[in-house]
């Protein structure tokens, strides 16, 4: 594959800015509910579990997909550079987040926390209610930092094979883990294991190392079931019929039927579809929503404070009407929280990505 073909699959930007505008969305209503204006919270409670699911199910595709892609070119992967390019991603913007709820978020801020946030905790402290609601979207970022952990050094072994089945059996262990945790009631790990989505990110690894497989020319290692049958016009058509349908149902009509482990399931076929079907019956590629998906993390970390200042700015002016009320939250909520995430990546993670790019790029 081509470096420009290595650093760029189709669509997948315009799916980033889906799932961090739906995370939006879900904020807005639960910060105007935490603020006592009327909200729609009972119907988009469960946009934001749908937006961060995604985020992670791409997150594990595109990392095991590169990681994959590394190791077949050169016969290994750098664990150093890989960690470096991940640290010039996160970290920057992560600790300015942190730092910025430390120091200007009003109220006590729990050094309990602040600590577990220092060290890529923020899940534990997010559970634990010891993180300041401005900037608890940091628990996500806590739970990929963990899952780099022990990720790519999966790729380490030479045989692909045994790579492949140490996935799907890291992905049952999780899932085992968290039936067990229910059934037998260990309520803190239940709930952290909730929070450390690492199943669903294992399912995006999954689909992404076996779907990159089955399309090298002489594929690695040879599943029992290959993956051609997603490409087909027909599955993706029941595809995103089914898909459609169950978020209709768990959003509207039976939330009880939301599982992250079927959104996940169903997120991996879609993304592959997206990214890796040249005759993919569905384009969502749009300059717009590429452009908001260039921007997503920072949009993802930095939203709730201009959400929390136009809601206060709402029951400042005293705006009566449902109507307009809405109208303008939504529309200053989201215009300044994308002009600040492109004012982070234009001034500031731009700088860091570029160094990524320059020094670390395999």
């Amino acid at each position: 594959m081509s470096k420009a073909g290595l650093k760029y699959l189709p669509n997948l930007d315009s799916l980033r800015a889906l799932a961090a505008l739906i995370v939006v969305i879900s904020h807005i209503e639960l910060q105007k509910q935490e603020l006592d204006l009327a909200n729609i919270r009972s119907v988009v409670k469960d946009f934001g579990a749908i937006g961060v699911t995604s985020f992670f199910v791409l997150s594990g595709f595109l990392i095991t997909y590169l990681l994959f892609q590394e190791h077949t070119s050169k016969g290994k992967i750098d664990i150093l550079k890989f960690y470096f390019r991940r640290i010039l991603r996160i970290w920057p913007l992560y600790f300015v987040v942190l730092l910025f709820g430390i120091f200007i978020y009003p109220g006590n801020v729990d050094s309990t926390g602040i600590l577990l946030s220092v060290f890529f905790l923020p899940n534990i402290a997010f559970m634990l209610h010891k993180l300041p609601g401005l900037i608890d979207p940091i628990w996500s970022l806590g739970v990929e930092e963990q899952f780099y952990m022990f990720h790519p050094h999966f790729f380490r072994f030479r045989n692909l094979v045994l790579v492949f089945n140490i996935l799907i059996g890291m992905f049952i262990f999780f899932y085992a883990l968290k039936a067990a945790a229910s059934k037998f009631h260990w309520e803190f790990i239940q709930n952290m294991m909730y929070k450390a989505r690492f199943d669903c990110m294992m399912i995006g690894g999954i689909f992404g190392m076996w779907v990159k497989n089955n399309q090298t020319s002489r594929p690695h290692f040879k599943p029992w079931i290959r993956p051609d049958f997603m490409f087909d016009q027909t599955f993706q058509r029941l595809l995103f019929l089914v898909y459609a349908a169950y978020l209709f149902t768990v959003i509207l009509v039976k939330p009880n039927m939301y599982s992250d482990q079927l959104l996940s399931i169903f997120t991996a076929l879609i993304i592959a579809n997206l990214a890796l079907n040249p005759a993919c019956i569905i384009s969502i590629e749009n300059k717009q929503l590429a452009f908001i998906g260039k921007i997503s993390f920072g949009l993802y970390l930095l939203h709730k404070f201009p959400v929390h200042l136009m809601i206060v700015t709402t029951q400042n002016l005293g705006i009566k009407s449902l109507f307009f009320q809405n109208l303008f939250i939504y529309t200053t909520s989201v215009a300044l929280s994308i002009l600040i995430a492109y004012l982070s990546f234009h001034y500031y993670e731009s700088y860091f990505l570029r160094l990524k790019d320059r020094k670390y790029t395999v």
